[in-house]
């Protein structure tokens, strides 16, 4: 295994077959945290502040993403 690869981020794709209100969840998390995120440095914006305004429950933006840093990437990758 090459020293790059080791160091590679995997990215968070869609899963195949997602459900239609899942993916309208995970779309609404990403504008809602880059919204966020172009407002205040994104260590000032909690998972909280995030799940608040997309209106979802803050469990789903972990489930999803699994933390602040991994929602930070997905949101620098929609780019």
């Amino acid at each position: 295994m090459s020293m790059d690869a080791r160091f590679q981020l995997p990215m968070i794709e869609p899963e195949a077959g997602e459900r239609a209100d899942a993916a309208r969840n995970r779309a609404r998390i990403l504008v809602t945290a880059e919204r966020l995120f172009s407002e205040r440095a994104p260590e000032c914006v909690s998972i909280d502040d995030v799940a608040d305004a997309a209106g979802v429950g803050k469990g789903t933006v972990f489930r999803r993403f699994g933390s602040r840093a991994a929602l930070v990437l997905a949101v620098l990758g929609e780019r």
